[in-house]
This record gives C-alpha cells, sequence and structure tokens, in this order.
C-alpha cells in the first residue's frame, strides 16, 4: 500500500491518501521465531504436560509490557465476533 501510494505521488495520480500502519511489529509478536506466540504455541502442543491456561500464561508473562499484546486474563470480552476473522 506504502509504495503503490509513493508511485501516485510520482505519476501525480489523484487519489485519496490511506493511513499507512506499518504491522512488522505484530508479525513479529506472533511469527518470531523464539519468542513469538506461535514458537509458545508450538511448546505448549508438543510437551502433553502443557494446557492452554499453561500457554496464555506463557503469553502473558512475555508479552504483558507489548503494546500490542492484550491478555485474555484481563479481557472483558472473551467473545470472537464475526468480523475478527
Amino acid at each position: 500500500l506504502k509504495r503503490e501510494q509513493e508511485e501516485y505521488v510520482r505519476e501525480e495520480i489523484e487519489w485519496v491518501p490511506v493511513d499507512y500502519f506499518n504491522n512488522r511489529i505484530i508479525c513479529e509478536l506472533i511469527e518470531h521465531k523464539k519468542n513469538g506466540i506461535i514458537a509458545y504455541l508450538d511448546e505448549c502442543c508438543t510437551l502433553s504436560n502443557l494446557t492452554d491456561r499453561d500457554f496464555l500464561r506463557r503469553l502473558d508473562d512475555n508479552f504483558q509490557s507489548h503494546a500490542h499484546y492484550e491478555s485474555y486474563a484481563a479481557s472483558r470480552d472473551k467473545t470472537i465476533g464475526e468480523t475478527e476473522f
């Protein structure tokens, strides 16, 4: 999106700017090989003695200070709505 908008500027095409959010920090939160959400999920799935609560606790322990992480325990709304997929 950002590159496309830059191209519009270069080519002097009229358009309505769209705010661009660089989601790299969120991708790293999810996909980091050693300390990402998927890595912790893999670990909890591999070890048969760990539960979903252990998984959530590990996320809280590791990401509580992350600006883009919201703890399940701290969240008042525990539902997943139709628009969240």
